[in-house]
Order: structure tokens, then sequence, then C-alpha cells
């Protein structure tokens, strides 16, 4: 990140005295993405609906933790809330409610729940890869071709 937000967020947990439990590594060139986060606990993807494109998000980083097998804590917001919902793929809390995030934090923490996340990831990593994908969306083009 920008150095100075880095010694913002390195003042902050200073402050509140979580400094030993922040880690701040450097940018990951994308084709070793998948390697730096398949050790996380989890992963978050959180935006606050500030706008329209942030309500119906449905950021890369989500794919990236399902290939990593990684579970997900999410902003609960109608796009990212389905999907995260529908397969499995971990919780979703409000992005503007701390105590919300820290309980669903603390659940994915929890063994079973994560190691039973991890198992519907593995599951759902099946038809979320590009070669399943690939076929769903020459679909949708085939049907509106046909259709136009």
């Amino acid at each position: 990140g920008q150095p100075a937000y880095v010694a913002e967020l390195t003042a902050r947990a200073r402050d509140l005295a979580v400094e030993d439990r922040l880690e701040i590594l450097p940018p990951v060139p994308p084709s070793e993405v998948l390697q730096a986060i398949r050790g996380a606990a989890f992963g978050l993807a959180l935006f606050e609906p500030t706008c329209l494109s942030h309500r119906l998000v449905a950021p890369n980083k989500l794919f990236e933790y399902v290939a990593a097998g990684v579970p997900v804590l999410a902003a609960d917001l109608p796009v990212m809330r389905a999907f995260v919902q529908e397969h499995g793929l971990g919780l979703t809390a409000a992005p503007q409610d701390v105590e919300a995030l820290a309980a669903a934090a603390r659940r994915l923490l929890d063994t079973g729940v994560n190691h039973e996340v991890r198992a519907a990831i593995s599951a759902a990593a099946v038809q979320l890869t590009w070669a399943h994908q690939r076929g769903e969306l020459e679909r949708a083009y085939d049907r509106a071709l046909a259709a136009a």
C-alpha cells in the first residue's frame, strides 16, 4: 500500500495495542495471489454501499478465495450475499456494523465452522472455474444472439 496509509494503519494498531497481530505484506504479483492467500483463515470482501456499483459488486477476490480454498467474510450486499450463501462460501455481515463483522470473523475462526465452509468451497470450486463458466457464458451469448 501507499506508505502514508501503511503508517496510518500501523499507528492505529499501536494505539489499539494490537500491533503484534498486524502484518502488512508487500504487493503480490497476480500470478502469485492464490499461493499467497492459500493459508489464510478467511478472506475479506468488504465493500461499503456508497454507490450502485459497490452495492452490486462481485469482486474478483471472491473467486480468488474460492480458487485458493479460503472461506469468505463478505459485505452483506445483494450480489455478494447471494453468491456466498448459494455456494456456502462463508459468512456475510453489514459492512458498517463492526460488532457483526467481529462476530462473523469469530465464527469463521471456529475450527468446525471453518472446516465445514472449506468443504463447501471445495465442492463449489468445481463449478466456479473458468472451464465450467465459459460454457455458461457461451450459452448465454447463443441465447442472446438467437433472440436478436
